[in-house]
């Protein structure tokens, strides 16, 4: 049986032990960077909607048009026709009051989040 070498008189450690220590701190590191994504992409959404929203802390018409232009443009279609994010305001609009609250708002970014899940968990076919 091969004899396993410590890294110090005291310090109790072999190498096996000491790369299992590391690559335990950097998977935890690594998580943690993960967090700060997710972190972060909230903080981005709403950020970008307080931005764009007016005193009352809704998006009007205009509002809503250019943060749909602006921001999310790669993955919608039709945002540069002004029907169409007027349709899509109209559909968002819940209570009917001509604005995008917050929350109706976050319909539109997990209907958004939900499509690109579906996108991504089908099999690309090739023809």
């Amino acid at each position: 049986m091969k004899k396993k070498k410590r890294l110090g008189k005291t310090s109790g450690f072999t190498k096996e032990t000491l790369k299992g220590v590391v690559h335990r701190q950097n998977k935890a590191k690594l998580r943690k960077l993960h967090h700060y994504k997710m972190e972060s992409a909230i903080k981005t959404v709403v950020t970008q909607f307080l931005g764009s929203a007016g005193k009352d802390s809704c998006l009007n018409k205009g509002n809503f048009q250019k943060l749909v232009q602006r921001q999310l443009g790669n993955i919608m279609s039709d945002t540069d026709s002004s029907s169409a994010v007027k349709d899509m305001m109209r559909g968002l609009d819940e209570n009917q009051d001509g604005k995008v609250s917050f929350q109706e708002y976050m319909t539109l970014i997990g209907y958004l989040a939900n499509s690109l899940s579906e996108s991504k968990a089908k099999p690309q076919t090739t023809n």
